[in-house]
């Protein structure tokens, strides 16, 4: 190798290191960000969590114990009625 290629390689190396350093820089401060979001709203995506859960649980009550009640007084007013 001559003197200019080992500058040019010494060069190349400068600028990797500094563009790895800039995003090392770049992604600790976007991580600081998260962290503040995430912190801002767990709360909020716990409360949605157990909202869905207690929907859910109301669907599950309707469809395996009211409906089939509803259906069977329906059932039985229409045999009453029509027949």
């Amino acid at each position: 190798m001559d003197i200019n290629t080992e500058q040019q390689a010494t060069d190349n190396l400068a600028v990797v290191i500094e563009r790895l350093t800039n995003i090392r820089d770049e992604n600790v401060r976007e991580h600081a960000t998260i962290i503040e979001q995430v912190k801002k709203t767990n709360g909020t995506v716990a409360d949605l969590v157990r909202w869905k859960e207690r929907m859910l649980g109301a669907i599950v009550i309707m469809n395996v114990v009211i409906m089939p009640i509803i259906v069977a007084v329906l059932i039985k007013f229409v045999v009453d009625n029509l027949f």
